[in-house]
């Protein structure tokens, strides 16, 4: 493991301290287990507000200027996980444990059938549905951030006028949700490891979510806004930017006046692999391959259309 002391449920006995609950994929809420936050969490575990204690319970003094001016931008660890709606969470748990890890597949204890799969080391991809469904789509992502205080967070973003959009979803310029946990993250306490659902060995073995590529409208804003977060870029060209952010990268890119903006693709670090081989066996899974961009990453699409990028590290 690398900057964690955690990791995934039911792949180490060690429990994390603070973990993600998906609820319906597209609302995803951060539960706070430490000793402070336990003490203010309604009975049943209700879900606390965007960024601060949960609601009916005394928020305690504001943060002061100086621990707003010091919450952004984050001091994250890394991009951890982001979810996908699909309008079948098996065909897409299907494909995904088929490439990724046909033992690391999860699911919710209760409730509406919801898939995650691990991606090794670090990261998670989750899935699930809505009774009426858009076309399919990645909505969110999420970066866990050390020391994370969300008071002070949700205050500066306050002060910056910044929408505060779903719990625990913060939307982008372009729709996309940003999600913030606290450090070291990882999944909820009411996902179980699920059955294996594929036969056979995973077509790659990763090591770990490496990153988020973003196809934006308007640069300028994405720039503004992910500057706000992630701090000063780590490069920057007329109509794209990245972000080291930790081992993981954000990567945003103007498309087309003619392409709306989109979670385009998300990148995964796996071990070395035959790419003729794994070609052929992504085009059995129903996978659309697309050309190399000469990047160091090999990009396909899922049988939905969603894209991927694999790195060999």
């Amino acid at each position: 493991m690398t900057r964690r002391t955690g990791k995934h449920r039911g792949e180490a006995a060690e429990i994390l301290t603070r973990r993600t609950v998906v609820a319906g994929i597209g609302a995803a809420v951060p539960l706070f287990a430490g000793a402070a936050w336990a003490q203010q969490t309604p009975p049943g575990g209700g879900p606390p507000t965007t960024g601060g204690p949960p609601r009916g319970r005394p928020a305690g003094p504001p943060p002061t200027a100086a621990e707003k001016a010091a919450a952004l931008p984050l001091k994250s660890d890394g991009l951890e996980h982001f979810g996908m709606i699909v309008p079948d969470v098996s065909v897409a748990a299907k494909f995904y444990s088929k490439v990724f890890n046909p033992t690391g597949l999860h699911k919710e204890k209760q409730g509406d059938l919801r898939y995650y799969v691990t991606l090794g080391e670090r990261g998670y991809i989750a899935m699930g549905t809505r009774a009426v469904y858009p076309p399919p789509f990645m909505d969110h992502f999420c970066a866990t951030v050390l020391d994370y205080k969300p008071a002070a967070v949700s205050a500066r973003l306050v002060d910056e006028k910044i929408p505060a959009g779903r719990v625990g979803i913060l939307p982008d310029p372009n729709g996309i949700g940003l999600q913030l946990l606290g450090a070291p993250g990882g999944l909820a306490g009411s996902i179980e490891p699920a059955s294996r659902i594929v036969n056979g060995e995973a077509l790659v073995k990763p090591r770990g979510l490496d990153s988020i590529f973003l196809q934006v409208t308007d640069f300028d804003k994405s720039l503004a806004y992910y500057r706000m977060f992630f701090g000063k870029e780590a490069t920057l060209a007329a109509d794209k930017a990245t972000w080291k952010i930790a081992d993981t990268t954000l990567y945003i890119y103007k498309g087309s006046a003619t392409e709306p903006a989109r979670f385009d693709y998300f990148g995964v670090r796996v071990e070395a692999f035959d790419q003729k081989a794994l070609e052929t066996e992504l085009r059995l899974l129903g996978a659309t391959l697309v050309p190399d961009a000469g990047d160091g990453f090999m990009r396909f699409r899922d049988p939905y259309g969603l894209g991927c990028a694999l790195r060999k590290v």
